[in-house]
């Protein structure tokens, strides 16, 4: 559900930006016939420019969030939340060891965050295991637990 809402909140961002593209590039054409001809070279590239990042923008905006928290979610599986319930520790507890807040723990736990190197070993120490236990490949579904 949440995925939805994002999904739809990133269109609508979309669709402002590009209405946003069409009227700078619109006055950008109106500003360019009132500008002499050796000017206009220019204007025309510096546009362009901008139009293309402009572009990038909302590719940005509307793809990048959905490719990396699908990729994340379907690829990175961890027993955070099962170790940390088996040792007694809260969110903040083990966000406290690690260094790190209960959001981040918790966002870790619905495989939200993919957490660094440094922060999984730290992870793993708490926890008493390896990290090879603690997270794996969606596609190494069968893991041992």
């Amino acid at each position: 559900m949440q995925t939805k809402c994002r999904i739809a909140q990133t269109n609508c961002h979309m669709l402002q930006t590009t209405e946003w593209i069409a009227q700078t590039t619109a006055s950008i054409l109106q500003t360019n016939s009132l500008i002499p001809q050796t000017n206009k070279q220019i204007l025309n590239k510096k546009m362009y420019i901008i139009i293309d990042l402009m572009l990038s923008i909302v590719y940005i905006m509307l793809y990048k969030p959905n490719i990396q928290e699908g990729r994340m979610k379907q690829m990175l599986k961890n027993r955070v939340k099962e170790l940390r319930a088996r040792y007694g520790f809260t969110q903040s507890d083990l966000g406290k060891q690690v260094d790190v807040t209960r959001q981040t723990i918790a966002f870790i736990e619905k495989g939200e965050f993919s957490p660094s190197i440094t922060l999984s070993l730290k992870l793993a120490k708490a926890l008493q295991t390896n990290v090879n236990d603690l997270f794996w490949l969606e596609e190494d579904e069968k893991h041992e637990k």
